[in-house]
C-alpha cells in the first residue's frame, strides 16, 4: 500500500481481505474514520498507527501489530483479535479494548516477543488474554507484558482456561471475570494494583506471585490456587506494601504441594483474621483448602 493520507472517512473490507501496512512507504495513518467489516486481517508494523474518532466495528477481524505502536483512542471498539508481537497497543481511552475480543502476545518468526499491552491509566475489559506460543514456567521476559503507568485494572472475561505467560509491571491490575482458569507462570510480575478472582480460578505456579500487591481479593464461588513446586508466594512483600487478602465467604484459596503463601492482612467473610499460621486441612478454615499454610 503507497501512502495515501489518513483515513477520515474510515476503511471498509469486505469477507476476509487483506490490509498489508508493513512497508516502510506506510508512513503510520489514523483510523478516525473507524474500521468496518467482517473478517478482515490488517497488518501493521514500521510506524505508528492510531484508531481514533469512530470506534473499530468488526466483531471477527483481526489487527496484527508486528512491530510498532497501535493507540487505541477511541471508546468502544469492537474486534475479533489483536495479536501482538514486538511493539505495543497503547490504551488512550476507557473501554479501548472489549469484552468480546481477544488480545494474544505472539511469537515471532525470529525469536520470543516482547510486546506490551499498555493500559495507560485506563480500566479495559478484554474477552481472553494469552500467549500465542507455548511458555514454560519461569520465563520472565520473553512472553511479553501487561503495564500502566497509573493505576487501571484489565479484566478478563474467559470461559476457557489457559497458560499465561506476560508479566504485570507497573500500576496494572488483573480481574479474572470468566468461568475458566488462567494460570500465570512469570516469576516477574512487579505491578502495584489489585490481583481480583471474581468467577472461576486463577493459579500461579510456583513463584508466580504479586510482591507488590496492594491487595489480592477472592469472591464467592471463585478459587485463588497457589501451585508450590520449589517456592512460596508472597503477596504485598516488596518495600512499605502492606497487602490486604479478602476472601468473600463462598471463596476458596487452595494450597497444594505444601505451599506457604504470606500476606500482611487477611479478612474472611465479614472478618478480620488474628496474624498467625493457618494450615490447610483444619475445619475451623473451610476456606482454605489442599496442602500448605498461609
Amino acid at each position: 500500500v503507497n501512502y495515501f493520507g489518513d483515513f477520515g472517512r474510515g476503511y471498509e473490507q469486505a469477507g476476509a481481505a487483506k490490509l498489508d501496512l508493513t512497508q516502510s512507504i506506510c508512513n503510520g495513518y489514523t483510523f478516525s474514520g473507524g474500521l468496518v467489516g467482517s473478517g478482515q486481517h490488517y497488518t501493521i508494523g514500521i510506524y505508528s498507527y492510531t484508531i481514533s474518532g469512530k470506534p473499530m466495528a468488526m466483531p471477527d477481524g483481526t489487527i496484527y501489530n508486528d512491530s510498532t505502536t497501535l493507540n487505541l483512542k477511541s471508546t468502544g471498539n469492537v474486534f475479533g483479535q489483536i495479536r501482538q508481537v514486538n511493539g505495543s497497543t497503547k490504551c488512550q481511552a476507557a473501554n479501548a479494548l472489549c469484552a468480546s475480543g481477544k488480545f494474544v502476545i505472539g511469537r515471532s518468526n525470529t525469536g520470543y516477543t516482547t510486546g506490551t499491552l499498555d493500559l495507560g491509566g485506563f480500566d479495559q475489559d478484554i474477552g481472553a488474554i494469552y500467549n500465542g506460543a507455548t511458555a514454560t514456567a519461569g520465563d520472565t521476559t520473553i512472553y511479553g507484558t501487561i503495564s500502566s503507568a497509573k493505576p487501571a485494572t484489565l479484566t478478563s472475561y474467559d470461559a476457557t482456561s489457559r497458560t499465561v505467560a506476560m508479566k504485570f509491571t507497573g500500576y496494572a491490575g488483573y480481574a479474572h471475570a470468566g468461568s475458566g482458569t488462567y494460570t500465570f507462570i512469570n516469576f516477574a510480575n512487579t505491578a502495584t494494583n489489585t490481583l481480583s478472582v471474581l468467577a472461576g480460578g486463577v493459579t500461579l505456579k510456583s513463584g508466580a506471585g504479586f510482591p507488590n500487591a496492594k491487595a489480592v481479593h477472592v469472591a464467592s464461588g471463585a478459587t485463588l490456587t497457589v501451585d508450590k513446586t520449589s517456592e512460596s508466594v508472597a503477596f504485598g512483600s516488596a518495600g512499605a506494601s502492606r497487602a490486604l487478602m479478602t476472601i468473600e465467604a463462598g471463596g476458596t484459596l487452595a494450597l497444594t504441594d505444601g505451599a506457604a503463601v504470606t500476606v500482611r492482612r487477611l479478612c474472611v467473610g465479614e472478618k478480620g483474621i488474628e496474624p498467625g499460621v493457618y494450615t490447610a486441612g483444619d475445619p475451623a478454615n473451610p476456606w482454605l483448602t489442599g496442602s500448605g499454610s498461609i
